[in-house]
């Protein structure tokens, strides 16, 4: 199932609600699912923050095969961002010595198995696949 959002940080609860529908009956764990709020979060708030020239909704699309979970995120009108590629940030460098951003895309990465980034046509799509235990 798929479904538009506005592009706001406003729509997250939306957004959450739209997961719970999907996932509510498959015996995933609520830790589970919370980590998956994390992830959608992180991504979707890139989106407003990072895209906002685009007033274009973002599509959501969420999949259950047993306890395998995809989400796929698609911003509409935008440049490229491929964050399966984004460069890593090394934790233990000092604050002032940091470039500002990449930890959050970086901890995405950590709490997913799987995640995919395609762009065609000035959509940018991002494919997130986790392994949910009960």
């Amino acid at each position: 199932m798929q479904r538009d959002f506005t592009k706001a940080v406003s729509s997250l609860s939306e957004i959450f609600a739209f997961i719970d529908e999907h996932v509510a009956g498959t015996g995933i764990s609520p830790a589970g699912v919370y980590a998956m709020y994390f992830v959608v979060e992180e991504l979707f708030t890139n989106m407003v923050k990072y895209a906002a020239a685009s007033a274009e909704d973002v599509t959501i699309a969420v999949g259950i095969d047993g306890s395998r979970l995809t989400i796929q995120l698609t911003d509409h009108n935008v440049e490229p961002f491929d964050p399966a590629n984004a460069p890593k940030v090394d934790p233990s460098t000092p604050l002032q010595e940091r470039r500002i951003g990449g930890l959050g895309i970086q901890l995405v990465q950590q709490m997913v198995d799987d995640l995919q980034y395609s762009y065609a046509d000035r959509c940018s799509t991002i494919t997130i696949t986790k392994t949910l235990e009960p």
